[in-house]
């Protein structure tokens, strides 16, 4: 994740990724590195890196990524999720999912066997119709998803066509949403 990035523009290329390296970030926070799942307090958990294991969502590269002085694509390996155990069951809280929701919520019951994943809140980069967002609207379907607040990275488009199957609620700047821990 701290190696550059870049996107081809119309105009030439465009830096994105995080703007400090490993060393800069190190000097002012703890960093713990790693690509494995971690309990971050009693019922908030870091996913790890997200396996790419549904058929519909197909990895791709969002621009390329500088290793060992060679521009490769980038095929965001590094995304990684939140979840959080309620007494309704894991809700998720996304960033971007250039990986796919459904392979989010794969990763999601592997580590919660048997658990419900009751919600999900963040980007589904999803922009227009197609065989991804089929597939994300049959996962939300199949595991009973039904508290749902897509965001950035998800059309207005998108988020109709979820909508006509599984209610999606309102999201935005200031919006709070309560859970309910699992122990409570």
């Amino acid at each position: 994740m701290f190696h550059k990035k870049r996107l081809k523009r119309d105009w030439g290329y465009q830096d994105f990724g995080i703007p400090f390296n490993r060393e800069e970030m190190g000097d002012v926070f703890h960093l713990n590195l790693t690509d494995s799942p971690v309990k971050l307090s009693d019922h908030v958990y870091f996913s790890g890196t997200i396996p790419r294991v549904t058929r519909y969502e197909k990895p791709y590269a969002l621009g390329e990524v500088l290793v060992d002085g060679e521009w490769r694509p980038d095929m965001m390996e590094e995304e990684a999720a939140l979840f959080i155990q309620t007494k309704d069951g894991i809700f998720i809280i996304t960033a971007c999912t250039h990986c796919g929701i459904g392979n989010v919520i794969e990763k999601a019951k592997s580590m919660f066997p048997g658990e419900k994943i009751s919600g999900v809140l963040g980007g589904l980069h999803l922009f227009k119709p197609s065989p991804r967002l089929e597939g994300a609207i049959n996962a939300f379907e199949e595991n009973k998803i039904d508290d749902l607040y897509p965001c950035h990275c998800t059309s207005f488009r998108c988020r109709a066509e979820i909508d006509k199957r599984v209610p999606v609620h309102e999201v935005g700047v200031g919006m709070v949403k309560e859970l309910e821990t699992a122990d409570a």
